[in-house]
């Protein structure tokens, strides 16, 4: 079973989450079918990290799984960018 606020996988007779300490919905004993982590829209997250957030801004409650996955790479992709653009501003500086 799965937990729909964090996506993590808990055990069956849990009523709390561990990872995230929101309540279990017995309803949602497994995660959607479409709820799954999408390596096209990773990889879009990381080049466009804003594409990234909103991605998981929107989809968070519906699929925890794939939103999750996506603020990662967003992640990921704007400290590429952030270490990217401080090397360029002070190569410079070095040579």
């Amino acid at each position: 079973m799965y937990c729909q606020h964090c996506g993590q996988e808990v055990r069956e007779e849990a009523v709390v989450c561990i990872h995230c300490g929101c309540a279990i919905n017995v309803a949602n004993q497994s995660p959607k079918e479409e709820d799954k982590e999408d390596k096209l829209l990773a990889e879009v997250s990381f080049m466009i990290p804003i594409v990234g957030l909103i991605i998981y801004c929107t989809n968070i409650d519906e699929k925890p799984i794939m939103a999750k996955h996506c603020g990662k790479f967003a992640l990921y992709g704007f400290i590429v960018a952030v270490v990217l653009l401080l090397f360029v501003a002070f190569l410079p500086l070095i040579i």
